[in-house]
């Protein structure tokens, strides 16, 4: 990508592919790598990693972001990497129940225990729990936490607006 926002023929004969980003050399590109093998091939073209964490967890993800790190300084990388998580919440009514279903569903595919299982670490159905977690995500190097939520109802942003106010 980064080739042909930079204008280069990627494959002979091709002409290259526009519009140009409006960014210098095209937008961030951030991996979702955890291990150490995608990490060490994130580290050599990537920008930044963005996670995911159920609970989410910031020793969990200081470790993630440690092991972030460490590739980009074995790649020899002079830029640090920019360093992101996120978490699925809900608030309001019975918001604890709503979150775990919406988790089950998502994660289904590992099967009903393994998806009840991780289900059960995510934990931001509280305003509360959810302001003291971006706080720690802060402490531990998280640069943007992104915030999902679990359901399509416009209420659940005044929600949160007033949870990290």
């Amino acid at each position: 990508m980064k080739r042909i926002w930079l204008g280069e023929e990627v494959i002979d004969g091709v002409p290259c592919i526009g519009p140009a980003p409006v960014q210098q050399g095209g937008p961030p590109l951030w991996t979702a790598s955890m291990g150490p093998k995608s990490l060490a091939r994130s580290a050599k073209w990537a920008d930044g990693l963005a996670g995911f964490s159920l609970g989410p967890d910031a020793d969990e993800v200081a470790g993630t972001f440690a092991a972030v790190r460490g590739a980009w300084s074995d790649a020899g990388r002079e830029t640090k990497p920019f360093l992101t998580t996120s978490s699925w919440f809900a608030l309001g009514p019975d918001a604890k129940q709503r979150l775990h279903t919406y988790a089950s569903e998502y994660l289904s595919t590992f099967g009903p225990k393994a998806a009840a299982a991780m289900a059960d670490l995510c934990s931001l159905s509280e305003p509360g729990v959810l302001k003291e977690r971006m706080v720690a995500l802060e402490a531990a190097g998280c640069q943007e936490f992104i915030l999902v939520p679990t359901t399509n109802d416009p209420s659940e942003i005044d929600r949160l607006l007033d949870a990290i106010a």
